[in-house]
């Protein structure tokens, strides 16, 4: 529970935020797509504001977490932590831009 004093006081939640539709996921991802549908986005439970969703591509067996930020400030420091541990472990493919 987040209290009044909490710097995330009023920060809303993934919870209150609709997931994009399909369309706009294949917008959004159109060069890494590669002419690929999205068949499905699901919006995955937890987290504070940002949202994941979970996607199901055409011919992908594997199912790819797509992470949206609402914030941008929370993106470039992911990403400059992400960066730095690139190869020595496992990052998501928006880090390596």
């Amino acid at each position: 529970m987040i209290s009044r004093n909490d710097e995330k006081h009023g920060w809303r939640t993934p919870d209150e935020i609709a997931p994009p539709d399909a369309a706009e996921v294949e917008r959004l991802l159109s060069s890494w797509l590669g002419g690929r549908r999205v068949l499905s986005v699901e919006l995955l439970p937890g987290g504070l504001m940002n949202r994941n969703c979970r996607l199901a591509i055409e011919s992908d067996p594997a199912p790819v977490v797509l992470r949206i930020y609402d914030r941008d400030a929370a993106c470039a420091k992911e990403i400059a932590i992400l960066n730095p541990v690139r190869g020595a472990v496992p990052v998501p493919l928006s880090a390596l831009t």
